[in-house]
């Protein structure tokens, strides 16, 4: 199955770069292909990471990772073809829980469908015996993966304590719904697939209305601003910083089927 992908995995180069999955996180117990099937019917693949470290019982935060359109459809390991994974492969303490949903080859990022799936994959999580920390669920994305952040984000804030979108822009365009929502925004100076203009403008409709924003623009880069982003030890530092107030829970915690 990863052999299959790897001969393949530079489709789509454009959007989403070519790039190994890392091999030590293929078919390992950190990481185990999963699917919920939500009320349309339709299934919802999804990587699910477990840190080393954890232990049933744990308490945990956790990160969701939405791919670009290179690891659309077919093998649902392609999605740690890029992103935070080999990160979370070269340092043992990495404390998080992920979850990586896919989405067909010819689908975009639904925040409706997305927002179903996260509470299923919770309840799964509960069976499993570990708790998310449900005041440290942080949200991240490259390209199209990265424009879905955004979205997600935008219809559902009050579900993520910090979100971080790469290389993206959106199409819900309602930035001042993240007023409560720290966001740290990267992209290439370069950027000829989503040009940095688009974020830029984006980023500064939330600063007018008081959104906490960081924004990270890499000289000479180009569209593959993911792999500078998420090799930076700060970023993961920095989702840890933030945490909800409880009184912005509103969703019903998770109990295991």
């Amino acid at each position: 199955m990863l052999r299959r992908f790897l001969a393949l995995s530079c489709l789509a180069v454009a959007l989403s770069g070519c790039v190994s999955i890392p091999k030590i996180l293929y078919d390992t117990p950190q990481t185990t292909p999963l699917s919920e099937t939500l009320k349309s019917g339709a299934s919802l693949r999804y990587i699910e990471y477990i840190p080393p470290s954890a232990k049933p019982g744990d308490k945990l935060p956790l990160i969701i990772v939405l791919h670009g359109s290179g690891e659309a459809g077919g093998d649902t390991y392609s999605v740690l073809a890029n992103g935070p994974w080999k990160y979370a492969n070269e340092h043992p303490d990495f404390p998080f829980l992920m979850l990586a949903p896919q989405m067909d080859r010819d689908g975009e990022w639904d925040p409706e469908a997305l927002n179903e799936w996260l509470t299923a994959a919770e309840k799964t999580l509960s069976v499993q015996g570990f708790t998310v920390d449900r005041r440290r669920i942080y949200l991240t994305g490259l390209s199209r993966g990265g424009q879905g952040t955004w979205d997600f984000a935008m219809r559902h804030p009050r579900r993520f304590a910090a979100i971080a979108p790469v290389a993206a822009y959106s199409d819900v365009n309602e930035p001042c719904r993240l007023k409560a929502v720290p966001v740290w925004v990267f992209h290439g100076q370069n950027d000829h697939t989503v040009p940095l203009a688009r974020d830029q403008k984006l980023v500064d409709d939330a600063r007018a209305c008081g959104v906490d924003v960081r924004f990270t623009v890499y000289p000479d880069t180009g569209h593959d601003s993911w792999s500078k982003a998420y090799a930076d030890p700060e970023l993961y530092s920095w989702f840890l910083s933030h945490r909800k107030r409880l009184l912005d829970l509103v969703y019903p915690v998770p109990r295991a089927r």
